[in-house]
């Protein structure tokens, strides 16, 4: 995330000294030009508000492993959360990164059964597929030579399955009706094809007011959008986030970068 967008988000959100921020896609909290989704949380510490980050790859959130950085071949220590947070000398903010799903809106879920508001705001840039996959936790269709004979009943660890983008867009605008206090803001990015935009291919939800729309132009065929909602009343049963027309049902946004636009 480049820091000035990333600073212009936080400030969308109106972080600031007593609020508490929630990023579902956290990523490592890096604030670079490089980034995907990271520097977020760093921003709106900046602005003084107390920030949570969740993040569904263990590696990535703990900076091991691989990066997915052009000549950089694995991650290293200095490239963690907490680690980023106290080089921007912002740790006394950081609440915490939680390894979790974001679409298991569960975790946020009060005892007493009530849906108060638990965050002023909610800041994303949600993986797209293009560097980093859209993961869910989830079952695999199950193929026999997975299981070893007697390994059933071993220790175990969570499946991931594809989580559709346009299904991570909706589950955002859901999240936010069920954790935001009333006033609260959600901020995230959203992919789109230039000569195809409309109104209609935004994420709608009714307890929640789009309250700003702006470009950020990536080529000469495709940009993304940065949207704001306000949350304006609790959510009734039953209701969920809707979008009029889907851009992504039938196709993912790399594909129609890698190969249909070929």
């Amino acid at each position: 995330m480049d820091p000035e967008l990333a600073f212009i988000q936080a400030n969308l959100i109106k972080a600031n000294t007593g609020s508490i921020v929630l990023d579902p896609f956290c990523g490592t909290g890096k604030i670079t030009s490089f980034d995907i989704s990271g520097g977020l949380l760093i921003s709106a510490a900046h602005f003084g508000a107390a920030v949570i980050g969740t993040e569904i790859n263990y590696q990535i959130a703990r900076a091991v492993g691989k990066s997915s950085r052009v000549g950089q071949k694995f991650l290293t220590a200095d490239e963690s959360v907490a680690a980023n947070f106290v080089q921007y000398g912002t740790e006394d903010r950081f609440m915490s990164l939680i390894i979790a799903d974001a679409s298991r809106h569960q975790i946020w879920a009060r005892r007493s059964g009530k849906e108060d508001g638990i965050f002023d705001a909610i800041v994303a840039d949600p993986p797209y597929g293009v560097r980093e996959k859209g993961r869910k936790v989830g079952n695999k269709e199950r193929k026999a030579h997975w299981t070893l004979p007697g390994s059933e009943h071993e220790v175990h660890y969570p499946e991931k399955t594809k989580y559709a983008l346009s299904s991570v867009f909706l589950d955002l605008l859901d999240l936010a009706t069920c954790v935001l206090v009333l006033g609260g803001r959600l901020s995230f990015w959203f992919p789109v094809f230039r000569d195809e935009y409309s109104e209609a291919i935004i994420p709608r939800h009714d307890a929640l007011r789009l309250v700003a729309n702006c470009e950020q132009p990536l080529g000469n065929k495709y940009s993304r959008r940065l949207l704001v909602y306000e949350k304006v009343r609790s959510r009734r049963d039953n209701e969920k986030a809707y979008v009029e027309e889907d851009c992504y049902a039938e196709t993912t946004f790399r594909q129609r970068i890698f190969i249909n636009n070929n």
